[in-house]
């Protein structure tokens, strides 16, 4: 009888073998992300807002009137889903949209009183899910840890991942 292999050994290339999961930063990063996100919608549920739109009025909060364009890229909602997500804002009485004064074809994005309002209440209590989160990193940690992101994020941005023309997958 063939012993069963054991689950955690690794077979293939030599480049397989080299990788761990444990060892790769984009692995945390969506873990990160995934238990952030849920962390957020319990902290903000009593102030009846999902993380997306506390991501919206948070960015409207700091810079009001921004297209469409802009705030995707900034609050790192893919378009169709912010377009949904702002008619039910704007529904909310949240955001207000209008056309650009210098192009007509941009569409802007304004924070109303009330959407300001809900940023302000609700602030206080993200802030301090942030402080307990980032407790145990010190203002130098900080520093580096952010420039590390902000290295990998530009990395990652300017890949071109097509592959070369006489490249076969």
């Amino acid at each position: 009888m063939i012993p069963a292999p054991d689950k955690h050994e690794r077979r293939g290339t030599p480049e397989a073998e080299l990788f761990h999961v444990a060892d790769w930063p984009m692995h945390y990063m969506l873990a990160i992300d995934r238990q952030h996100v849920h962390n957020m919608a319990k902290i903000l549920k009593p102030f009846d807002c999902s993380p997306l739109m506390w991501r919206v009025v948070s960015v409207l909060s700091d810079q009001d009137g921004r297209s469409v364009a802009e705030l995707a890229e900034t609050t790192v909602i893919e378009r169709s889903n912010l377009s949904r997500l702002l008619d039910a804002m704007e529904e909310d009485g949240l955001v207000t949209r209008s056309h650009g004064v210098e192009d007509k074809r941009q569409t802007m994005v304004y924070v109303t009183a009330k959407g300001r309002s809900l940023f302000e209440r609700s602030l206080p209590a993200v802030l301090g899910y942030y402080q307990i989160f980032l407790a145990d990193i010190s203002p130098p940690e900080m520093t580096v840890l952010m420039k590390v992101i902000r290295t990998i994020k530009r990395n990652v941005m300017d890949f071109d991942p097509r592959p070369d023309e006489d490249e076969t997958p």
